[in-house]
């Protein structure tokens, strides 16, 4: 995979997320402050009791974690931008600085770790569990997967993606889920 596919593979997990929505994977838009034309990776339009939100999503597909800088440069842009939110996405994680920065700054900024790679291995964003004759659609509330391995006493589990069930549950940051029928006894 190239940073090319790594956008397109975000943009297309957008478009299956909210398929009403206006989402734009290489769009233009004119800067507010800088005069001139913004590439953005992935734009996000909709309208909110007749406003305007506009989402500005920058996918890094860099071999080394993003650091201060990068965030720095993004926090511009969505300012020139007039963005209501931005989210900058990355397969190998932030630098320590740059989460203080992120979560620091008074714009809504979120930072997010994809890395589809790994993703196909075990993991994904939605999936169908079933025990018996039971069965459930589920779906990984965002940032976050869906692990379908089986371990005892769980059909399946969900945690923040780029963490290992493991590490997870070390964080005590996890979510399992089971399915138990009702029977008519009971």
């Amino acid at each position: 995979m190239n940073w090319k596919d790594y956008e397109v593979e975000i943009a297309s997990y957008f478009k299956e997320q909210f398929p009403n929505t206006e989402i734009t994977h290489n769009a233009s838009v004119d800067g507010r402050y800088s005069k001139t034309k913004r590439q953005i990776d992935i734009l996000i339009e909709d309208y909110v009791a007749g406003n305007r939100i506009r989402i500005v999503i920058d996918g890094k597909f860099f071999s080394k974690k993003i650091d201060v800088k990068d965030v720095e440069m993004f926090i511009g842009m969505l300012n020139d931008c007039e963005a209501n939110k931005g989210l900058l996405i990355t397969q190998q994680g932030f630098s320590p600085a740059a989460i203080n920065r992120a979560f620091s700054d008074p714009i809504d900024i979120e930072l997010d770790i994809l890395n589809f790679k790994d993703l196909k291995d075990f993991q994904g964003f939605e999936g169908i569990i079933y025990s018996g004759k039971s069965g459930a659609i589920v779906t990984a509330p965002f940032g976050w997967i869906l692990d379908g391995t089986r371990r005892e006493g769980i059909l399946a589990s969900f945690y923040q993606r780029g963490l290992s069930f493991e590490e997870a549950g070390d964080s005590k940051e996890f979510m399992y889920v089971n399915l138990i029928a009702k029977d008519a006894d009971t």
